[in-house]
């Protein structure tokens, strides 16, 4: 498992470790946990342990990995007339 190869320590990690190695060293790194958090980190090497987890505060800057729901699975609401059918005329 790699350890942080991106990381250039302007951030803490959490309010207990300074960075990913010193958090991942005492864990238990055989739990779904545990894996799911440095799989995230590969992804995200700046991200913070709450970002990670998706418990990060209003302030901080949450993390996305996907694409926008298709508008199909939009709730009604959230439909706007630029996000409906684009296709040509009828």
């Amino acid at each position: 498992m790699r350890l942080c190869a991106n990381c250039d320590g302007s951030m803490r990690f959490s309010k207990r470790y300074r960075n990913f190695g010193d958090w991942l060293s005492t864990q238990d790194r055989h739990t779904g946990y545990i894996k799911r958090i440095a799989r995230l980190h590969s992804f995200y090497p700046r991200a913070s342990l709450d970002q990670l987890r998706g418990h990060a505060k209003a302030e901080a800057r949450r993390l996305s990995r996907g694409t926008p729901k298709p508008v199909s699975a939009r709730s009604w609401n959230a439909l706007s007339p630029e996000s409906s059918w684009q296709g040509s005329e009828l």
